[in-house]
């Protein structure tokens, strides 16, 4: 009996004990948390008269005519079938943009595996050519960092690109291996970030201002004024069903994007977007 007692007594001494624990673990995230909110309003300067976010997506007025997907014919299916078959992991399948695609490289596109940066970026290439026939919106597409190592999105690369009207940047979370992309239509001033898990990113969106912002003034433009610009969390924006497609949302969000497409595409849809793409890439050209 009394070794019950005891036993009982140490259980709860070592509840109260773990009890505490959380206490302090919670008040002290939360002192990291107003710590952090507060650095990030000083180091991008939001004050009293910067955007509010929103939380509707930005609509265009007229209505659009279905996009319909080009079929990949039985050649383009030999050439993909080849493509995706075992081989050398280092043979090299496509080069093109100072790029090197290898067998290794073109596999993250089969099932539901993650694309690897050499994807992204080749296929990123793809749609600035396009751009530059004008096929689609002129774009540039360059890495960069907007954060800094001491913010929420520490050390995450950037893939920014420059389109006739339009900015997206979409950053990887290496927390959750996730990619999202942001949108700045130059015109409407509206910033939008898209994100196919369904999560916001104010973070983001003030960041891409302040980008914006300094680019401004690195080229004596006094005009660019920060209240101006509406920031968007997109909200009805297609959504991954699966942990392995946030590349390839991504990178269709930008390719719809670019041909000034409402993005009405699904995951569905992606098994074929992942054959087509590695279509593309080996014959370093789009089907739209």
């Amino acid at each position: 009996q009394r070794a019950r007692l005891e036993e009982r007594k140490n259980r709860k001494l070592l509840i109260e004990e773990e009890e505490m624990k959380a206490r302090a673990y919670e008040k002290k995230r939360r002192a990291q948390e107003i710590s952090l909110d507060r650095s990030l309003k000083y180091q991008m300067r939001i004050f009293d008269e910067e955007p509010q976010v929103c939380e509707e997506i930005f609509r265009e007025e007229e209505e659009e005519e279905e996009d319909k997907l080009p079929e990949l014919t039985p050649d383009m299916q030999m050439l993909i079938d080849r493509a995706l078959r075992p081989g050398n992991p280092n043979e090299v399948l496509s080069e093109d943009f100072r790029l090197q695609i290898t067998r290794r490289d073109i596999v993250t596109l089969s099932g539901l595996n993650w694309l690897n940066d050499e994807v992204i970026n080749f296929y990123m290439n793809l749609l600035m050519r396009s751009g530059e026939k004008g096929e689609r919106a002129k774009l540039y597409a360059f890495n960069t960092f907007l954060y800094s190592k001491d913010e929420v999105f520490s050390s995450r690369r950037c893939i920014v690109m420059w389109l006739f009207a339009v900015l997206i940047m979409c950053h990887p979370n290496s927390d959750v291996a996730f990619i999202g992309a942001c949108v700045a239509d130059m015109v409407k001033k509206v910033i939008t970030y898209y994100d196919s898990m369904g999560a916001q990113n104010n973070q983001c969106l003030y960041a891409v201002l302040q980008y914006l912002q300094d680019e401004s003034k690195a080229k004596n433009n006094t005009t660019f004024k920060r209240n101006e610009w509406q920031l968007v969390n997109a909200e009805e924006n297609p959504q991954q069903m699966n942990g392995g497609d946030c590349g390839m949302f991504m990178c269709m969000y930008a390719e719809y994007i670019t041909r000034g497409k409402e993005i009405t595409f699904t995951q569905e849809h992606m098994p074929y977007f992942r054959r087509r793409m590695v279509y593309e890439i080996i014959s370093k050209k789009l089907l739209q």
